[in-house]
């Protein structure tokens, strides 16, 4: 099973993913991070089993923000109920209802564990 991270500050909280991964799910789980969309060389190829974590604020050298992000992954086809916010930002969840993604799930920077190990349970069978 694979986890994708959009996330331009990907070393500021790569601890939390790899602690959650160890503890809670011995490590099955692959993590692959990219700093920007364009860093990822086609989103084709990304597992649609995966569960992608995009931070709705990635760098300004990102061809994309996160919204367009995942807007193109679901463009694409990525299975919606996959993808998780990842954000700073308290009040991020107007604005994914704003632009029709109120119904994805949204991890909160600084990341709890027990939210993001919620937000990777369902994918533990996989």
């Amino acid at each position: 099973m694979n986890i994708v991270v959009f996330e331009n500050e990907y070393s500021n909280i790569c601890a939390s993913f790899q602690a959650v991964n160890l503890i809670y799910f011995k490590n099955k789980f692959k993590i692959t991070d990219y700093a920007s969309s364009q860093t990822c060389p086609d989103l084709n190829n990304i597992t649609k089993d995966s569960c992608i974590f995009v931070d709705i604020d990635l760098s300004s050298k990102s061809n994309m923000d996160g919204f367009e992000l995942i807007e193109e992954l679901l463009r694409i086809g990525f299975p919606r109920k996959n993808i998780v916010i990842l954000t700073g930002h308290v009040h991020i969840a107007d604005k994914a209802m704003e632009r029709g993604l109120g119904d994805l799930p949204i991890v909160t920077k600084p990341i709890d564990f027990n939210s993001l190990r919620a937000s990777l349970e369902p994918f533990k069978s996989q």
